[in-house]
């Protein structure tokens, strides 16, 4: 009877307290805890630390935030906090993917001016995420967001001109796009760029300004941009020809999962060209490459391994 009522009277003081002794840890984490879980944490109190710890992870998909200040209710969000909240939704990250929601939000931030968000919002329209698919109002997001400033818009903008999806194909608009892109340093604008000069599409044809392009890209880490600066350097176009040079750039680009780079690796081991003749090294790239779907790896492969 005394222990029942020791139990009573504790359960009170928890009730009366709103379960602060409890609840402080809880708050300080920022998570949600459900009065059922509450309950269970009172009850176990004693079986040890592993309630708790069994508890908080239960509780993480139910995490408010991760700073130390409350959320702002969501009608005073900024615009940038909009965009933010959209792009978690967009990208699944804390919590469960959803394209309407990321739709409202990134869309709310791209009304307000946020360029970021214009330039997510015109890709939505474009894939149709979250959105009806709209190529019009695609474009005229990007190019709101590419007037902006954004380098990305900017370089989906010269994608879209120039394979004509959603709009006109028109290569002086592409080319004008990418530039600009490229100027400020986007690789995966310099890239096309580059190529379209080494083609001359759209354009006279000019392998030094490819080089250029090319190797800024190739400069900043991107695998195409290290890859074709190292085709230039092994044919000479543009720039001396330099056989060492093109499989330094050949391997940068190979040892991050190009499989055009990987194919021309095992080319060179196979001809002896910049390293010692190896077979067996050959063979490993071009089936780094094969696993890739590459056809030319796919055939030298079958050539050396039926000899």
């Amino acid at each position: 009877m005394v222990v029942s009522i020791k139990i009573f009277l504790l359960a009170a003081i928890f009730v009366a307290s709103g379960g602060s002794l409890f609840l402080e840890t809880f708050r300080r984490q920022r998570v949600l805890v459900t009065t059922a879980a509450l309950v269970a944490l009172l009850s176990s109190f004693y079986l040890g630390r592993s309630i708790y710890a069994d508890l908080v992870r239960d509780a993480k998909d139910q995490v408010i935030a991760e700073s130390n200040t409350p959320s702002p209710p969501q009608e005073h969000l900024t615009s940038d906090q909009e965009f933010q909240r959209g792009l978690a939704f967009l990208e699944g990250v804390g919590v469960s993917k959803d394209y309407n929601e990321a739709a409202t939000l990134i869309g709310k931030a791209a009304q307000r001016g946020h360029v970021e968000a214009q330039s997510h919002l015109g890709v939505m329209y474009a894939r149709g995420l979250g959105l009806p698919q709209n190529y019009r109002a695609a474009r005229q997001w990007m190019e709101t967001a590419a007037e902006g400033g954004s380098p990305i818009a900017q370089k989906n903008l010269g994608a879209m001109y120039k394979s004509g999806e959603g709009v006109t194909k028109n290569l002086f608009e592409a080319l004008k796009w990418y530039r600009l892109a490229a100027e400020q340093g986007e690789p995966i604008a310099q890239v096309p760029l580059g190529m379209m000069y080494h083609i001359g599409e759209g354009i006279s044809k000019n392998d030094a300004q490819a080089v250029k392009w090319f190797r800024r890209a190739a400069e900043q880490g991107d695998a195409e941009g290290q890859f074709q600066y190292g085709y230039m350097l092994s044919t000479g176009f543009g720039v001396e020809r330099d056989v060492n040079k093109a499989l330094e750039w050949y391997l940068k680009a190979a040892n991050q999962g190009n499989d055009h780079a990987q194919f021309n690796v095992g080319q060179a081991y196979l001809a002896g060209r910049g390293v010692v003749q190896d077979n067996a090294q050959a063979i490993s790239w071009y089936r780094r490459s094969a696993a890739q779907g590459n056809p030319l790896a796919m055939k030298q492969l079958s050539r050396l391994e039926t000899e």
